[in-house]
């Protein structure tokens, strides 16, 4: 019989065990536009090891958090069982290099080029000139395509924003815009945001104002 979730306070003690985990591919030299060296695909995930038990409770602990919402999915290894409870996958653009910006966009999954509206031939650097102010922190765009958290971690206080913000650290040194497509707050981790038409995007901040983003040195865009 399979383990009931546990409640969801019960899983923050697990938090500070989590492993973020990256893959990222890019082309060395261009040969048509979806390999365009400029741009980067990456992935990210956020992973819950649980070693094999050594007694009766930690087993019974280790059975729990094997509920089916407590994982997106499950990878086993001889001494133990990796819990995947969170993936994001997205596109790196690098604006001072990238030749072709919506040929680049096109080429891949349909999902992107919802995202055209963000580049404008007009602006600078091929950005839309309602976020030409965003060039201050960096000359990277990058794309949030899917994020995705188990149903056990949902609700919170806040997991899959942290998640997201900690990533972000890793992936958007240099962005100058942090951009996904608008969910409803009842299916994306990315909430509390000030939508644009179609997005939204996050503007990496370096100042400290009182706000949730801004605590995980991101803050958020003004709409046009």
């Amino acid at each position: 019989m399979t383990a009931a979730a546990p409640a969801g306070a019960a899983l923050l003690p697990s938090l500070h065990r989590l492993q973020l985990r990256f893959e990222s591919s890019a082309s060395l030299v261009a040969m048509d536009a979806d390999d365009d060296p400029a741009t980067l695909e990456w992935g990210c995930r956020a992973v819950l090891p649980l070693w094999n038990a050594d007694d009766e409770e930690e087993a019974a602990a280790n059975q729990r958090l094997l509920a089916q919402d407590v994982s997106l999915s499950r990878t086993a290894h001889d001494d133990s069982t990796e819990l995947t409870i969170f993936s994001m996958s997205g596109l790196t653009l690098d604006l001072w290099r990238i030749g072709r910006i919506y040929d680049s966009l096109d080429s891949r999954d349909s999902d992107y080029e919802h995202f055209a509206g963000l580049f404008d031939s007009s602006g600078e650097l091929g950005l839309h000139p309602d976020l030409g102010d965003c060039l201050v922190t960096g000359t990277q765009v990058v794309i949030i395509d899917r994020a995705r958290i188990a149903p056990a971690w949902r609700g919170l206080g806040g997991v899959g924003r942290l998640l997201i913000a900690r990533m972000l650290r890793w992936t958007s040194v240099h962005a100058a815009l942090v951009a996904t497509p608008t969910l409803s707050p009842s299916t994306s981790p990315l909430t509390n945001a000030t939508t644009m038409p179609g997005y939204f995007g996050i503007r990496p901040q370096f100042s400290t104002p009182g706000n949730h983003w801004a605590s995980n040195r991101f803050a958020r865009t003004c709409g046009s």
